[in-house]
């Protein structure tokens, strides 16, 4: 998907995310921080140093700026592209719906922030 076919709104949003590139259970866990570029409903853009493949599915944590809260969801890779302006790339990740996930508090927020 297009990072301009979102259906929902896209809010400016500088969120700090750490996303689980590398899970820990064999091996040495690899977390890669960054911050959110915009958010949306079901997706966040952000800006990050290497990149990461297309449809990877991840665990994200995500540092709520405005509470001392953290949200954890699942997302998969839906684009990449090079930041043309220097060095790394811009990455679009869909939240998806999953058990054991804070999917439902992220939409709450959102919606918050929609009404704000």
């Amino acid at each position: 998907m297009s990072e301009n076919l979102r259906q929902e709104t896209r809010l400016p949003r500088s969120e700090t995310l750490f996303i689980e590139v590398r899970s820990g259970y064999q091996e040495r866990s690899q977390i890669l921080l960054c911050s959110s570029a915009d958010v949306s409903a079901n997706g966040v853009s952000a800006h990050i140093d290497d990149a990461l493949p297309l449809d990877a599915i991840y665990q994200l944590c995500v540092q709520l700026q405005d509470a001392q809260e953290r949200l954890y969801l699942a997302v998969q890779v839906k684009w990449l592209r090079p930041d043309e302006a220097g060095a790394g790339f811009y990455v679009g990740l869909e939240v998806l719906e999953s058990d054991g996930t804070d999917v439902d508090k992220w939409k709450l927020h959102i919606a918050d922030l929609l009404q704000a």
